[in-house]
């Protein structure tokens, strides 16, 4: 079988042209996967950054009127824990018992030891904790790492 020049030609040319514009996408999906890859990275760092707190914050809601609870004391108190969205993770309320522990020793999560530190007696207070004084990098239970936490805390008594 005898082909003209031409069509020898286009023999070899389509199936080079073929294996250049599939290299061509491969190379160009690749990229496009790596780039969906880093904003997957980029939007985890975001979301990382957007369940932290900066520093501890206190708010009193309800003003107190006993007297004022300080490191050392025995104190009973209510409260709701929840993450920064809004998530509760666990409630002195729900389980209808409130909660007894020693004040400034380490019974606690740091940011409660600071955070209900000066409450008074029948004051509730919303304390924003950093994950630093928190559960940190390693989250515990349904609390991820690094998240942020909002309790609101009810002192009911000094014991």
């Amino acid at each position: 079988m005898h082909l003209p020049k031409k069509n020898k030609l286009l023999l070899f040319v389509i199936p080079v042209f073929a294996i250049a514009v599939s290299i061509t996408l491969l190379i160009f999906s690749k990229d496009s996967q790596e780039q969906n890859l880093n904003s997957v990275d980029i939007k985890g760092e975001e979301t990382m950054i957007n369940i932290d707190f900066v520093g501890l914050k206190t708010e009193i809601i309800i003003e107190g009127e006993g007297g004022k609870c300080q490191s050392g004391d025995e104190i009973t108190v209510n409260y709701l824990g929840t993450l920064k969205d809004g998530t509760k993770f666990d409630s002195s309320y729900d389980r209808e018992e409130p909660f007894t522990f020693v004040l400034g020793i380490g019974q606690v999560i740091t940011g409660w030891d600071e955070g209900v530190n000066g409450m008074t007696i029948g004051e509730k207070r919303r304390i924003e904790i950093p994950s630093s004084m928190g559960y940190g990098k390693y989250g515990t239970g349904t609390i991820p790492p690094e998240a942020g936490l909002v309790f609101e805390v009810e002192l009911l008594s000094i014991n």
